[in-house]
């Protein structure tokens, strides 16, 4: 398959719907700093790459493959839309987390709408015991098993893993 025409990235979510194949947002890196990108790429045997409709927001690292259900339709979970990047080193164990918007893309009309939110709780305790909060994962795969879709783990603020699986109906 060849290149898509969009920029170089790392951290960008696939997704899969009919005989589609699918590339959206990520991080470039220029200069060592992160641009975060809403671009969204399909490509199709057929046609080639094609630009799809950007996303509302970026979802650098988010759980990936992209979840599709029967009708074809792609939802995105989470995500880090870049706005705590420039604080982050300073934030700490104090950083919010990543989003937990949910974002939905129908391929038929090449649009996007927003699919609610990821549930959390943040404890008063959450800086120092991440663990007993609950928050929207980035860089942990998406699979589906026994009929839910699964989260395992991820990264729930820069450098701090979960050891939590998040479930969805």
């Amino acid at each position: 398959m060849p290149t898509w025409p969009g920029a170089p990235r790392m951290l960008a979510v696939a997704g899969v719907s009919g005989e589609s194949f699918f590339v959206f947002s990520g991080a470039g890196l220029e200069n060592g700093a992160r641009s975060y990108l809403t671009d969204a790429w399909r490509y199709s045997p057929a046609d080639g790459w094609k630009s799809c409709a950007p996303m509302p927001a970026p979802t650098v690292a988010a759980p990936t493959p992209a979840a599709t259900d029967e009708q074809g339709t792609i939802r995105i979970f989470g995500g880090d839309n870049g706005a705590d990047a420039a604080n982050a080193a300073t934030l700490r164990e104090r950083h919010p987390g990543f989003s937990d918007s949910i974002y939905v893309y129908n391929p038929e009309q090449d649009a996007w709408s927003p699919g609610g939110r990821i549930p959390t709780e943040h404890l008063a305790d959450a800086a120092a015991q991440p663990d007993k909060s609950l928050w929207a994962p980035v860089t942990t795969p998406l699979t589906r098993w026994n009929g839910l879709l699964v989260m395992p783990g991820g990264e729930v603020r820069p450098g701090t893993r979960t050891p939590r699986v998040r479930t969805a109906e």
